[in-house]
Protein backbone atom coordinates (compact mmCIF):
# COMPACT_ATOMS: atom_id res chain seq x y z
CA UNK A 1 0.00 0.00 0.00
CA UNK A 2 1.06 3.51 -0.44
CA UNK A 3 1.38 6.03 1.83
CA UNK A 4 0.47 9.64 1.11
CA UNK A 5 3.94 11.16 3.03
CA UNK A 6 5.39 14.48 3.00
CA UNK A 7 8.20 14.93 1.77
CA UNK A 8 9.58 17.38 4.78
CA UNK A 9 8.19 14.55 7.25
CA UNK A 10 11.71 13.79 8.14
CA UNK A 11 13.62 16.84 8.02
CA UNK A 12 13.75 18.26 11.46
CA UNK A 13 11.93 21.07 11.85
CA UNK A 14 13.58 24.42 12.42
CA UNK A 15 14.73 25.42 15.99
CA UNK A 16 15.48 28.89 17.31
CA UNK A 17 18.89 29.54 16.49
CA UNK A 18 19.58 28.40 12.77
CA UNK A 19 19.96 30.34 10.18
CA UNK A 20 18.06 30.73 7.29
CA UNK A 21 19.37 31.81 3.99
CA UNK A 22 16.66 33.46 1.53
CA UNK A 23 16.68 34.42 -1.74
CA UNK A 24 15.38 38.18 -2.27
CA UNK A 25 15.15 40.00 -5.72
CA UNK A 26 18.98 39.54 -6.61
CA UNK A 27 20.98 38.65 -3.44
CA UNK A 28 20.60 36.48 -0.71
CA UNK A 29 19.68 37.35 3.20
CA UNK A 30 20.98 35.65 6.14
CA UNK A 31 18.54 35.71 8.95
CA UNK A 32 19.01 34.10 12.84
CA UNK A 33 15.59 32.56 13.65
CA UNK A 34 14.04 33.66 16.75
CA UNK A 35 11.96 32.43 19.51
CA UNK A 36 8.52 32.28 18.13
CA UNK A 37 10.03 30.32 15.00
CA UNK A 38 8.07 32.65 12.56
CA UNK A 39 10.53 35.57 12.41
CA UNK A 40 14.30 36.17 11.86
CA UNK A 41 16.74 38.43 12.95
CA UNK A 42 18.83 39.95 10.05
CA UNK A 43 22.45 39.12 9.95
CA UNK A 44 23.77 40.54 6.58
CA UNK A 45 23.41 39.59 2.76
CA UNK A 46 25.21 37.98 0.08
CA UNK A 47 25.46 38.50 -3.76
CA UNK A 48 25.94 34.83 -4.82
CA UNK A 49 24.27 31.95 -2.80
CA UNK A 50 27.51 30.17 -2.82
CA UNK A 51 28.78 33.47 -0.45
CA UNK A 52 25.83 33.45 1.38
CA UNK A 53 25.77 29.71 2.05
CA UNK A 54 29.71 29.41 3.46
CA UNK A 55 29.01 32.22 5.41
CA UNK A 56 25.65 30.51 6.94
CA UNK A 57 27.55 27.43 7.35
CA UNK A 58 30.02 29.27 9.60
CA UNK A 59 27.58 30.92 11.37
CA UNK A 60 25.76 28.22 12.67
CA UNK A 61 28.64 26.60 13.61
CA UNK A 62 28.22 22.67 15.01
CA UNK A 63 25.13 23.30 17.02
CA UNK A 64 22.86 25.25 14.73
CA UNK A 65 21.38 24.23 11.17
CA UNK A 66 21.10 26.21 7.75
CA UNK A 67 18.05 26.18 5.77
CA UNK A 68 17.73 27.68 2.44
CA UNK A 69 14.55 29.19 1.09
CA UNK A 70 15.03 29.88 -2.86
CA UNK A 71 11.20 30.47 -3.78
CA UNK A 72 8.65 32.30 -1.26
CA UNK A 73 6.31 30.18 0.28
CA UNK A 74 5.91 28.25 3.94
CA UNK A 75 7.62 25.02 3.47
CA UNK A 76 9.50 26.17 0.68
CA UNK A 77 13.26 25.23 2.34
CA UNK A 78 16.07 22.92 2.06
CA UNK A 79 18.17 22.17 4.55
CA UNK A 80 21.54 22.84 4.36
CA UNK A 81 24.08 19.94 5.20
CA UNK A 82 27.12 22.11 6.10
CA UNK A 83 29.80 19.34 6.16
CA UNK A 84 29.09 17.98 2.78
CA UNK A 85 28.56 21.26 0.92
CA UNK A 86 31.64 22.92 1.51
CA UNK A 87 34.19 20.45 1.81
CA UNK A 88 37.97 22.26 2.90
CA UNK A 89 39.50 20.51 -0.38
CA UNK A 90 37.14 21.71 -3.08
CA UNK A 91 37.56 25.25 -2.26
CA UNK A 92 40.34 27.26 -4.32
CA UNK A 93 39.54 30.24 -2.14
CA UNK A 94 42.43 33.10 -1.09
CA UNK A 95 42.33 32.74 2.81
CA UNK A 96 43.60 35.13 4.99
CA UNK A 97 46.07 36.37 2.18
CA UNK A 98 47.20 33.62 1.14
CA UNK A 99 46.45 31.22 -1.64
CA UNK A 100 46.29 27.70 -1.67
CA UNK A 101 49.37 25.96 -2.22
CA UNK A 102 47.33 23.73 -4.85
CA UNK A 103 47.26 25.22 -8.53
CA UNK A 104 43.89 25.19 -10.38
CA UNK A 105 43.42 23.39 -13.59
CA UNK A 106 41.07 24.14 -16.54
Amino acid sequence: MIEDRDPHADLRRMVAGDIVVTRVARHYALGRLNADLQTQTPIETHDHRTDALRQACVLAGADRRVFLYELAGPGDYVQINCSEAFEPDRLNRVVHGKRRHKSRTR
